[in-house]
């Protein structure tokens, strides 16, 4: 059996794995990064409605770019963690400094955090 990773689009068949996931982050007190796992998921089919919206650029805020987020799963469909990527970035950013905020779990207490600069 293969123990892979593979990264997935949010979707509503992950809310007990999700919730899961979401808890235990909370229990850790560990800053949530990237930014969108600490939406709240206690309407977990809104939340992942406005996970698909912000990758479509809809309803968002003046001045924000449209962003995909993904979740990190291992091969029993438990979630590791999760990325955001924004679409575009303005010129400022770009020169200035580009980040990429990849969060996972290598085991349940033990969270390492990847920054890419």
């Amino acid at each position: 059996m293969c123990e892979c990773l593979y990264l997935t689009k949010p979707k509503v068949g992950l809310k007990n794995e999700y919730l899961s996931f979401y808890k235990e982050w909370v229990e850790s007190g560990e800053d949530m990064v990237p930014w969108v796992i600490q939406k709240d998921p206690r309407n977990f089919e809104e939340m992942v409605q406005f996970l698909i919206d912000n990758s479509e650029g809809v309803d968002l805020p003046e001045g924000l770019v449209p962003d995909s987020t993904y979740w990190l799963i291992d091969h029993n469909e438990r979630i590791l963690g999760a990325v955001n990527i924004r679409h575009q970035l303005k010129i400022f950013y770009v020169i200035v400094v580009v980040i990429l905020d990849m969060v996972f779990v290598r085991q349940r207490d033990e969270r390492v955090m990847l920054r890419n600069y």
